[in-house]
């Protein structure tokens, strides 16, 4: 056990959806979300067609960039 690991950043992606209806998955979510009782994001994606994918990929990016300016940020002399 890693105290440092545990309060890391983490997101939850949930695959499979499309083995679900619509209001079955949502319903999953929410009692997920509700269960987690944090602010950890939760995705609910299929690999196989696509569904949730390009949202969690664009979050993905989002998230690296912001990386990238806080570092930049860090180095440039004030």
């Amino acid at each position: 056990y890693d105290e440092s690991l545990y309060r890391r950043e983490r997101w939850l992606v949930i695959n499979k959806i499309d083995l679900m209806d619509a209001h079955a998955r949502e319903a999953f979510r929410a009692d997920v979300i509700q269960a987690l009782q944090n602010s950890t994001p939760v995705y609910a994606i299929s690999a196989v067609t696509g569904a949730g994918c390009r949202e969690l990929i664009n979050h993905i990016r989002q998230w690296i960039g912001d990386r990238q300016r806080q570092t930049t940020a860090k180095e440039v002399p004030a």
